[in-house]
């Protein structure tokens, strides 16, 4: 029988090794007509991804020029036009090459950098400042051909926001002089004056094998590349013959055709860059392909063959094996339940069997279970009464006690009622409904016959008096006597760091829960006050610093709730604040004025009397609690009527100008005179989108006008509706309405 339980198990594992392999023989010669479009595709990708690193310089290069224009020095310097330079200007020009270096350690350009000024001989550069240009050009920058004031001409004559250009030679010194052939150079324009035409620019010169480095990879060696600007002039150019590819520049290029460059056979790719529209051509060898091609399949073939036999040595392991087992288990079963075993289907006979057998073992199962959760009750019970010193027990704690519970305090709940079948329900009611009241981790034991405690864990630093915050413990002890209809008694504890400090922890709330039923007081509140680390009054300078923090975040409920919580401690210990009533009462007066001010409001709005002896201590607080209600309501006016302009004002400059492709954060906030981060934020709150979310839905409703009323092409729409180009529109119009714009106006029956 052991025989045939092997060829069986054989012959099945082999059928489905052969249908696999046959499966595997198909895939790669369906493969061997698909590998030459994807590498063709990974070269695209690559491509892709140079043109984005190119797009991140030149966006990083506008965007830091853009902060730069900013700078105090450069808008004095840019006011200078030509008489003598004081000690001023040349310590503000040093100040700015600081800054010019951190601009291009920012964008990753080892290259040289320098700003000029249109109507200032003063330069600026990463290793020279001078009183006039020329004397500067021809000893530490110089373009082959070009006099100094050609040069400047020529830059300053750029209209563009930012421009590429490239020069055959250009000789540099940065530390040393540099020869640099065909470099790349960059100029973002920076307009101090739009009335009167005063610009400053930032030029940047990167190496042109910087620059291949940062675009390409070693895979595209090979290659030929050419890069163009807009008007289709060459700006670099990699290998022999790669001048020939701006031809293809405004040609429709098929991926999976081959073009003849310089006698030899190319597949061509082309790409653009959104910032500043240069385009990137790149011509991939033909015999690369094929080579890759080739190399590629042949690794199939040998893994292929390898995996074969690896197969065929798998499938006679694991049938002799299984054989092995079910024959094992069938003797076995032999031995349990004194059966035979018919020849037949062996899994049906063992299912029959272990089904009886299975039956047998679910009570006990069950009662393990229960044993287990018994166990894990004592433990919890204990870590809480008993302090816990036998190793192997401290060990199981370590264990029951979550991660996440690093820090804790310990809540002791007293319930008024002796019935044990009542206390049953009533822990249980309190067990279903604390998770919705209690925030984290915790952990729960029945210590007493009336009496259930919580070790619950909180962040680090926490403070103690969190529930009493949010009056989630009020609210949790509410709803369960609404439940039960039995009073409750509360006590807790301070923080805890340790699992040994539970048993501490648990001594201190007992304690909090005494007091509460012998003094009738607030637990939290007053165990809390306690552990106050001055041993006088509530106020000091930690106390009188929330009050400010909560005055400027505007909480008024949290405000109120902790002049409350003053109140309290006062009629509990009186005489800790008569002796310093008015020193007390001054320092809660002096800062909430001195939170008006910051928040632009006059004191005198508040109605703030000064001290009156004839006024009682409550009274005076009373008389503060006020004052602070009526600075929460006049922030809260000035906020909604601030937040409502501003709003209007940043909708409608987008509205005006969501058609420019290169509208960003950067734009806007500098036209609302606000921060970035803060317009973002402000954004999200009033729209509850973020600012590229609204640009985008704007787009396409535009676009969606466009496709619906009128018979302009894509690309067209694409330039009218502000996506910059065709790819982009198609990507967004697709995410947003699901359905292709072409789709989008059949629909329309446009």
């Amino acid at each position: 029988m052991k025989n045939k339980l092997f060829l069986k198990y054989f012959i099945m594992n082999l059928s489905l090794i052969v249908v696999i392999l046959a499966s595997c023989l198909v895939d790669i010669l369906y493969t061997y007509h698909l590998e030459k479009s994807n590498i063709i595709g990974q070269n695209e990708t690559m491509l892709n991804e140079s043109r984005g690193e190119l797009e991140e310089l030149l966006n990083t290069i506008s965007s830091i020029s853009s902060a730069l224009r900013s700078n105090v020095s450069l808008q004095a310097l840019n006011k200078y036009h030509g008489e003598t330079l004081s000690a001023d200007k040349y310590v503000e020009m040093n100040y700015l090459q600081k800054e010019l270096f951190n601009v291009q350690t920012i964008a990753n350009i080892s290259g040289t950098g320098f700003i000029l000024f249109q109507h200032n001989p003063a330069f600026v550069s990463t290793a020279q400042v001078a009183a006039d240009f020329g004397e500067y050009y021809g000893k530490y920058f110089e373009v082959a051909g070009k006099t100094a004031e050609e040069f400047k001409n020529e830059i300053m004559g750029f209209s563009d926001y930012v421009t590429c250009v490239s020069y055959p030679e250009v000789t540099v010194f940065d530390g040393r002089i540099k020869e640099l052939k065909n470099p790349l150079v960059v100029v973002a324009k920076a307009y101090m004056n739009r009335i009167v035409d005063q610009s400053v620019a930032f030029v940047f010169v990167i190496d042109e094998k910087e620059l291949y480095d940062k675009l390409f990879t070693d895979n595209q060696k090979d290659n030929l590349i050419c890069i163009s600007d807009k008007y289709g002039n060459p700006l670099n150019v990699y290998g022999d013959g790669a001048e020939e590819l701006n031809g293809y520049l405004d040609q429709n290029i098929e991926k999976s055709r081959m073009y003849a460059i310089c006698g030899s056979q190319y597949y061509l790719q082309k790409t653009m860059e959104t910032f500043n529209r240069n385009s990137i051509i790149s011509a991939i060898p033909a015999r690369q392909v094929q080579r890759q091609t080739i190399r590629l399949l042949s690794v199939n073939l040998s893994v292929l063959l390898f995996a074969v036999v690896i197969s065929i040595l798998i499938v006679i392991l694991f049938s002799y094996q299984k054989s092995a087992s079910v024959q094992g288990l069938l003797d076995n079963i032999y031995e349990w339940v004194e059966s035979k075993y018919v020849a037949g289907n062996e899994y049906q006979f063992i299912r029959e069997k272990v089904g009886m057998i299975a039956d047998s073992r679910d009570e006990y199962q069950k009662a393990l279970s229960e044993l287990r959760v018994q166990m894990n009750n004592n433990i919890l019970e204990q870590m809480f009464v008993w302090e816990i010193t036998s190793p192997k027990k401290q060990e199981l704690c370590r264990k029951m006690i979550p991660e996440e519970i690093r820090y804790f305090y310990v809540l002791v709940v007293l319930c008024e009622e002796e019935d044990a079948e009542v206390l049953l329900d009533t822990f249980y009611v309190m067990d279903q409904m604390a998770g919705a009241y209690i925030n984290g981790a915790y952990l729960r034991a029945q210590t007493a016959m009336n009496e259930l405690s919580f070790l619950v864990g909180v962040e680090e630093n926490a403070l103690i008096r969190k529930w009493e915050d949010s009056d989630k413990l009020g609210q949790f002890l509410r709803e369960v006597t609404k439940e039960v209809g039995n009073v409750f008694h509360i006590g807790v504890s301070g923080i805890g760091m340790e699992f040994t400090d539970i048993h501490s922890c648990y001594l201190q709330a007992r304690q909090a829960l005494n007091s509460y039923t012998r003094e009738h007081l607030n637990t939290i509140g007053y165990y809390a006050d306690l552990l106050n680390s001055t041993g006088d009054n509530l106020v000091n300078i930690h106390f009188v610093d929330k009050l400010y923090q909560y005055l400027l975040s505007g909480k008024e409920q949290t405000f109120m709730e902790t002049m409350d919580k003053l109140m309290r401690h006062y009629r509990v210990s009186p005489y800790l604040y008569e002796k310093n009533m008015q020193e007390i009462c001054y320092s809660i007066r002096h800062t909430i004025v001195c939170a008006a001010a910051d928040l632009s409001i006059q004191a005198a709005d508040l109605r703030m009397d000064n001290w009156s002896e004839r006024n009682s201590f409550e009274e005076r607080v009373e008389e503060l609690k006020q004052a602070a209600s009526c600075l929460f309501a006049i922030n809260e006016k000035n906020k909604r009527s601030h937040n409502n302009l501003l709003k209007e004002n940043i909708i409608g400059y987008i509205h005006e100008n969501y058609r420019n492709p290169n509208l960003s954060t950067a734009m806007v906030s500098e036209n609302m005179k606000i921060s970035e981060k803060y317009l973002i934020q402000f954004l999200k709150e009033q729209t509850g989108k973020t600012f590229a979310k609204y640009i985008e839905e704007m787009r396409v409703e535009k676009a969606k006008e466009l496709l619906s009323e009128t018979d302009y092409s894509n690309e067209q729409i694409a330039g009218m509706a502000g996506f910059g180009s065709l790819n982009s529109f198609y990507r967004v119009f697709n995410k947003k309405t699901g359905v292709s714009p072409g789709t989008y106006r059949k629909k329309q029956g446009f």
